[in-house]
């Protein structure tokens, strides 16, 4: 019978396999409550595809925009909670030079710019910092 603290300090260890072109993204649950895996893999699928045929990639070049099933990604079940929260239809925007920012940036509603200046503006008066 487990009685509590229901934490151990023995870590769990698992190996996977990779082949190149492989990653792996590691997120807060802020970023998984706007964005479903198969979203977050296809941001940054379509990132790494965008940043090979750029040589150097600048914030303000040529930004594309697409709905979520523009994607390279499988449709599925959108159990996300912040897009309803604000009342907004999820578009993705690919307008940055790094992987990281890029799916912070789509996380924060990309292409409406409107809805991630109030959300950054939100951030900045908490003293949050990304």
């Amino acid at each position: 019978m487990l009685t509590p603290p229901y934490f151990t300090a023995e870590p769990l260890i698992t190996t996977t396999a990779i082949q190149p072109g492989d990653f792996l993204i590691l997120a807060t649950d802020g970023l998984w409550e706007s964005l479903t895996s198969s979203e977050a893999v296809g941001l940054v699928g379509t990132w790494l595809g965008n940043s090979k045929s750029l040589d150097n990639p600048k914030p303000g070049q040529e930004q594309s925009v697409c709905g979520p099933q523009e994607l390279p990604v499988t449709p599925g079940k959108d159990n996300t909670i912040r897009h309803r929260q604000w009342n907004a239809k999820k578009q993705f925007i690919g307008v940055d030079s790094n992987a990281a920012t890029h799916l912070i940036w789509n996380m924060l509603s990309g292409a409406d710019n409107d809805l991630t200046g109030t959300l950054l503006a939100i951030i900045g008066s908490s003293g949050l910092q990304l």
